[in-house]
C-alpha cells in the first residue's frame, strides 16, 4: 500500500494542524470556555424547593404560574422525564450538584402544544453517592434552580 504522505508534505502539515486544532477545541471545551455560547444571558434567578419532583412544584415568573413535574421518582437508575406547564419560547435544563462538576448535560425542552414542555433526561453519575441535585431551567432570560432529591442508587 503506498503511503499518501511521501510526495506530499503539504498533506503531512494539514493533517498535524488539524489535529492540534481539534486538540485546542476540545481542551477549550472542557475548561467550559463555550459555556457563554451555550446559554443565553440570565436576567432574574429564582431558587425554590421542591423535594419530591413527582408530586410537582409550583412557582411565578412575572406573575405567571409554571409547574414542574416528574413521570416518576427521580432515580440515576432510569430517565427522568419532566413536563413542564407554563408558557415559554423555549426551555432548557440540566442537572447539577453543589461545589461539584457533573460536567455537560444541557437538554432542550420540546414543545408538545398548551403551554406544555418535556424531556427525557438522565441524572449524570455522583461518584460520592449523594442524591441531593439542583435542576436548572432556562425560560428565556430566567433561570429556575429546583433544589430536590433522588431516591435509590446515585
Amino acid at each position: 500500500m503506498k503511503n499518501i504522505f511521501n510526495n506530499k508534505p503539504w498533506a503531512r502539515k494539514s493533517v498535524l494542524i488539524l489535529a492540534l486544532l481539534l486538540g485546542a477545541s476540545l481542551f477549550a471545551y472542557k475548561m467550559g470556555l463555550f459555556k457563554g455560547w451555550q446559554q443565553a444571558k440570565v436576567d432574574q434567578v429564582i431558587h425554590i424547593s421542591c423535594p419530591d419532583l413527582q408530586q410537582g412544584c409550583q412557582f411565578k415568573i412575572n406573575e405567571q404560574s409554571y409547574q414542574i413535574k416528574s413521570a416518576a421518582p427521580v432515580s440515576t437508575d432510569q430517565p427522568v422525564t419532566l413536563t413542564l406547564t407554563g408558557p415559554a419560547k423555549s426551555v432548557y435544563l440540566n442537572w447539577q450538584m453543589v461545589d461539584m462538576d457533573m460536567g455537560s448535560n444541557r437538554y432542550k425542552m420540546q414543545d408538545i402544544g398548551q403551554d406544555q414542555w418535556q424531556a427525557e433526561t438522565a441524572l449524570p453519575i455522583c461518584s460520592q453517592k449523594r442524591q441531593d441535585w439542583l435542576l436548572s431551567l432556562q425560560l428565556e432570560q430566567v433561570e429556575v434552580r429546583i433544589q430536590t432529591t433522588s431516591h435509590g442508587k446515585s
